[in-house]
C-alpha cells in the first residue's frame, strides 16, 4: 500500500516535471492557440521572440521588429510600401505604445480584435482634431461644405448618432445661415417641396425633420370631394394665401351678401368656418363663433350699464 502511493507520487512529479519542461521547450505544442498569421508564420516555432516567461508579450518585443516610426511606411525587411492603400501611418501618433489594445495573434487570417477595442485615448491630444489623419472625409453634400473640426458634431466612440446642434452652429458667427438650409441639406424633389419658395423652418424644427410641425388638417381636411393639386388653392406657389375659387365658381357678389347677412363680414377667410366639404360643421363653426361674439358683446354692455350707475 505504501509502495503504490509511492509510485503514484513520483509518478505525478515526473508527469508535471514533463509538462512544465515541454512547456518551455516546445511551447509551440503545449499552449499555443492557434496559427499565426503569414506574416509571422516563421515564428511558428519561436515563441519567445514575441512572449516573455511569466509576463506575456510586451509592446518592446513587438517594436524590435515593428518600428513605430517606420509602420506604414516600410515594411520590417525594409520594403517601401508607402503608396500602398493603407491608412496606418497614424501609429506614429500614438502616446504609448500599448500594441495589444487593437493587435492580437493566434488568429490565422483574424488578426485584429474587434474595431471596439480601439480607444482614441492612445493618441496624442494634438492629434484628436485630426481626424483625416486616419479616417476619410465624408464627400456628401453636408460634409463637403463643412471646415470644422469633427468633434463638433460628433464623439470618438461612434459615428452615429451626431451630436450636433444647429442652434450652437449658428451660435459661432454664422447667423447668416440660418435659414440656408441647403447649403448643407439636399432639397426635397417631390411634388410639394419642388413648388414651395419658403424657409424650410416654417414648417420644420432645427432637431428633426418628421414630423414637420405643419398640419394641413389644422386649417382644411382633405376629404373625397378635394382632392386636387397644391397650384388649385395656392396661386404661383404662394402658400402663404389660398383661395377657393380655383374650383367653386362663386359670384363674389353674391358670397359678399350671403355672408353679410348672417353677419359674417371676413367672408374671403373660407377655412374659418370651412374646415372640409362638410356644411353642417360649418354651420356649426358659425354658430358657436357667433355664440362667443354674443357673449363678448354682453361684456361690454355690461361694462357700459356700470359706468351709467356710477
Amino acid at each position: 500500500m505504501i509502495m503504490k502511493k509511492i509510485i503514484i507520487k513520483y509518478t505525478t512529479i515526473i508527469v508535471v516535471s514533463a509538462i512544465i519542461l515541454f512547456t518551455f521547450l516546445l511551447p509551440e505544442f503545449m499552449v499555443s492557440p492557434g496559427k499565426l498569421i503569414d506574416a509571422h508564420s516563421e515564428l511558428e516555432t519561436k515563441c519567445f521572440s514575441c512572449h516573455t516567461t511569466f509576463k506575456g508579450v510586451s509592446p518592446q518585443k513587438c517594436t524590435a521588429c515593428h518600428k513605430v516610426e517606420e509602420i506604414g511606411i516600410y515594411t520590417t525587411k525594409g520594403i517601401s510600401i508607402a503608396n500602398e492603400d493603407k491608412n496606418v501611418t497614424f501609429h506614429q501618433e500614438l502616446n504609448k505604445g500599448d500594441c495589444l489594445s487593437c493587435h492580437s495573434d493566434h488568429k490565422g487570417v483574424m488578426a485584429f480584435r474587434p474595431v471596439n477595442q480601439f480607444t482614441h485615448n492612445l493618441l496624442e491630444q494634438n492629434t484628436l482634431n485630426q481626424c483625416s489623419k486616419c479616417h476619410n472625409n465624408p464627400s456628401d453634400n453636408l460634409h463637403s461644405n463643412l471646415s470644422s473640426s469633427c468633434i463638433e458634431c460628433h464623439t470618438m466612440n461612434k459615428w452615429k448618432p451626431s451630436t450636433f446642434e444647429h442652434e450652437k452652429y449658428f451660435s459661432n458667427g454664422r447667423q447668416e445661415l440660418r435659414n440656408a438650409c441647403v447649403e448643407c441639406h439636399s432639397s426635397p424633389n417631390d411634388a410639394l417641396h419642388s413648388n414651395l419658395n419658403s424657409s424650410c423652418v416654417d414648417c420644420h424644427t432645427m432637431n428633426k425633420w418628421v414630423p414637420s410641425t405643419f398640419k394641413h388638417d389644422d386649417y382644411f381636411r382633405f376629404d373625397r370631394n378635394h382632392k386636387t393639386e397644391c397650384a388649385t388653392c395656392h396661386i404661383n406657389k404662394n402658400y402663404k394665401k389660398y383661395t377657393c375659387y380655383g374650383c367653386h365658381e362663386h359670384s363674389r357678389s353674391n358670397i359678399r351678401g350671403e355672408h353679410i347677412e348672417e353677419g359674417i363680414y371676413d367672408y374671403e377667410n373660407c377655412v374659418k368656418c370651412h374646415r372640409s366639404g362638410n356644411e353642417h360643421e360649418a354651420e356649426r363653426i358659425w354658430k358657436s363663433m357667433r355664440k362667443d361674439q354674443r357673449k363678448e358683446s354682453n361684456k361690454y354692455n355690461n361694462y357700459d350699464d356700470d359706468d351709467d350707475d356710477d
